[in-house]
């Protein structure tokens, strides 16, 4: 009998979606400017993502112009359109029905509102909270007060931003039902 041969199905490893969120943090803000914002930052957060998905320079090429569209949101709640934008190229990659239009509708789309969520609840509440305790554990001039501030902003932001890349990135499979239908067996 004749066997049939499927192509194997093309997955991100997690070393890989590490790589790219570390590129996110790091790198959110690279290369800012008035015209292009988070663009590159976004640009090389999915380096290692499409690096992995696709096998010829060519392809590989087509698939970061997606991503040199203007982009700018908050960078710590806006990590989830990173990781779900990574779902979205590993679904594109195994030939889903999507687009650069398709993933540039959602980045835009998410963008604003996240912008807007982050600004309010990390800048406006969450930063000022923790610069308040930080004041009142300088008194005095103890250095506990800044090394509180820097230790416990950079686990929470570090962790909060992972968490939201990851649910971004689960959330993708979602989004490609939404917008491709159910995958067929």
């Amino acid at each position: 009998g004749g066997y049939l041969i499927m192509a194997e199905k093309k997955t991100i490893s997690q070393k890989t979606r590490n790589k790219s969120f570390l590129s996110w943090i790091y790198g959110n803000l690279t290369c800012f400017s008035q015209e292009h914002m988070q663009t590159f930052g976004y640009l090389a957060s999915m380096l290692p993502i499409v690096d992995e998905l696709y096998d010829t320079d060519d392809q590989k090429v087509e698939a970061l112009s997606t991503y040199t569209t203007f982009f700018n949101t908050e960078p710590q709640i806006g990590s989830m359109v990173v990781g779900l934008t990574a779902s979205l190229e590993e679904a594109r990659a195994n030939g889903e029905a999507i687009d650069d239009e398709t993933i540039n509708g959602l980045r835009a789309g998410l963008m604003g509102p996240l912008a807007g969520l982050g600004d309010s609840i990390i800048v406006g509440t969450f930063i000022p909270i923790l610069l308040g305790i930080a004041l009142g554990l300088s008194k005095g001039g103890s250095v506990l007060g800044p090394l509180f501030y820097v230790v416990v902003w950079n686990l929470i932001m570090y962790f909060g931003m992972k968490f939201a890349y990851d649910q971004g990135y689960s959330l993708g499979s979602s989004a490609v039902e939404a917008l491709v239908g159910p995958e067929s067996e």
